[in-house]
């Protein structure tokens, strides 16, 4: 199988994409064990070493970054205290993480580790130090920070452990989310996966022998849940993995007579047969997949806000590239179904002086009928430059009238896209701006999923070439919206639909008596940015939609009904 991989600039640092590096307390014993974290490298403007390297593995005691300004210090400002030999704990706020990773390891830090001030650890960009930091960067959570903090107030000596665990542990194994295989797509859409001949999931798992003991008698168990209920367990027959190696533990496909639309959980778990390991932390790994009635995408949707979760900005790397795409690929034997309507994505711009918005610029959604002839990745005829034969057929161009930083976005097509059977597309957004930051996300990792299904799932191009992915694994923000290809077919035709309280300070209802089947709900204030973006099943006489959280002013609620119809109408939101 084929890859031609890209390097990237990145507002952020992405997750690791394998779990071998970790952040771990050891001692003391109460608090010890592995935090969730994230850390700086090389992609997104640092100079921190390779975290994956167990060379630049570091142990070591934390002590308090003070900069003299703050009971939690910031370390914004050159340190008061001597941090030699220690890893430096400090706070997130006020600058740029570079700089307050610059001043700890001026002051002799070893390494830094940043507690988020607002929830679970995120990713960091370097700024304008970051280049100059040649130290470990980690960022916990805000809870993950407490705990740590207290033990260190209560006068104990914590010790932890940051980097590459391969070799550092007796007994240790673990899964990595690009070992273990999931649905082909996050999010597939429900009337292309209508029973077991048109859907399955392919299981399987990598475990990794990361430690210095040979392991006897390892077990693998795969469970998918779906609302709360069992529908599949597996167990692997034992198997013995050696020091420093890893085994592929497959299982029978999950497929079901028929599927209801939700989400569904798998979780691959491993058993050590009656060894402990040392660092249980990666000993499972939980992914889900998602049967939605419309929307397809490759990263995971948010429940409540019916959007796509986005990590990072990234665009390609080395020379300035004018002309960005950023696509996701996509085939089905029944595709002539559906017809796409809309592409969602999010952008963001980066600027260290922050004088650089989104306002103004100008974001093309393409659809290519993608026509070079391969049967699969492994095919001689995938090879570069990868698309060279593809037609553009549907268009959408979305301009940004207010500065919305990564904030999900949908741009209607010019015109409906009536998919055909076995033809290949590449789902694409487009930016001939030098400022712009395509959303990516990669909690779910494809890697084994392309060994296994064989196609490719995202492609990029830098303006002069196309790659099959990032060097760093992370996958497009866009989210393809479609209805029944029988609608597409149809005249237009708008249904008139009038909805009470109007004003309204609360909740809006929306009459659907008669109505059927389903539709897409999008409401969008007056610079027209989508605020609430929901599928909607049209099974009760009336639609409540609560907008509490909604600042005073109009809105222009819009649905796109499966038979082709639109409800356009007003709501004035009151407080």
């Amino acid at each position: 199988m084929k890859k031609l991989l890209l390097s990237f600039f990145s507002m952020t640092v992405l997750f690791a994409s394998y779990g071998q590096v970790v952040c771990s307390v050891e001692a003391p014993a109460g608090i010890a064990g592995g935090y969730g974290h994230t850390y700086a490298d090389a992609n997104s403007g640092w100079g921190s070493p390779d975290m994956t390297d167990p060379l630049n593995a570091v142990i070591d005691t934390v002590m308090l970054a003070d900069d003299g300004t703050a009971d939690d210090s910031l370390a914004c400002n050159t340190l008061v205290n001597d941090l030699t030999g220690k890893i430096a704990l400090l706070y997130r706020g006020t600058c740029e993480f570079g700089t307050k990773a610059l001043n700890c390891e001026n002051a002799g830090a070893v390494a830094v580790i940043i507690v988020n001030n607002a929830g679970a650890p995120i990713s960091m960009g370097g700024g304008n130090d970051g280049a100059n930091v040649t130290i470990p960067v980690f960022m916990i959570s805000t809870n993950d920070g407490a705990t740590i903090r207290s033990a260190m107030d209560n006068g104990d000596d914590v010790v932890m452990f940051l980097g590459s665990k391969t070799g550092y542990y007796d007994d240790d194994l673990g899964l990595t989310k690009q070992g273990c295989t999931s649905a082909q797509q996050y999010s597939t859409i429900a009337p292309l996966a209508v029973d077991d001949t048109e859907f399955s999931v392919s299981l399987s798992s990598w475990v990794y022998n990361y430690g210095n003991n040979d392991q006897s008698g390892v077990t693998v168990t795969a469970d998918i849940e779906f609302g709360g209920s069992s529908v599949y367990s597996n167990t692997s027959a034992a198997q013995s993995i050696l020091s420093g190696d890893s085994l592929l533990y497959t299982f029978p496909d999950f497929s079901q007579t028929s599927y209801s639309s939700g989400e569904y959980t798998i979780t691959y778990t491993i058993d050590m047969g009656g060894v402990t390991d040392e660092y249980a932390n990666d000993n499972e790994y939980v992914v889900k997949f998602l049967i939605d009635d419309d929307v397809l995408s490759y990263v995971p949707i948010d429940e409540t806000t019916n959007e796509p979760i986005n990590s990072s900005g990234i665009r390609p790397g080395g020379t300035t590239v004018t002309q960005y795409e950023a696509c996701i690929a996509y085939m089905d034997p029944n595709a002539s179904r559906r017809a796409v309507t809309a592409i969602g994505f999010n952008a963001s711009t980066y600027d260290p002086d922050a004088t650089t918005t989104l306002v103004g610029k100008f974001v093309e959604a393409k659809v290519y009928e993608w026509n070079d002839q391969f049967t699969d990745m492994t095919d001689p005829a995938f090879a570069q430059p990868f698309v060279s034969n593809y037609n553009e057929v549907g268009l959408a161009e979305y301009s940004y009238t207010t500065d919305d930083q990564g904030a999900a976005v949908v741009a209607p097509l010019n015109e409906a896209v009536v998919l055909q059977d076995n033809q290949r597309y590449l789902f694409c957004i487009v930016t001939y701006d030098t400022d712009v930051y395509f959303g990516h996300d990669n909690a779910v990792g494809y890697d084994q999923n392309m060994n296994t299904y064989l196609q490719p799932v995202m492609m990029t191009f830098d303006g002069s070439s196309w790659f099959t992915g990032w060097s760093d694994p992370t996958y497009p923000t866009i989210t393809v919206h479609t209805i029944d290809a029988a609608a597409a077919n149809v005249e237009e035709e708008n249904v008139e639909i009038t909805a009470y309280p109007n004003p309204t300070t609360d909740v809006i209802t929306i009459p659907l008596a008669g109505m059927e089947g389903n539709a897409e709900l999008f409401v969008t204030d007056m610079t027209g940015k989508t605020v609430i973006s929901r599928n909607v099943n049209m099974t009760g006489s009336n639609l409540k939609v609560d907008v509490t959280s909604l600042p005073a002013g109009y809105y222009t609620f819009t649905m796109n009904f499966d038979n082709g119809q639109v409800a356009n109408f007003n709501v004035a939101v009151t407080k």
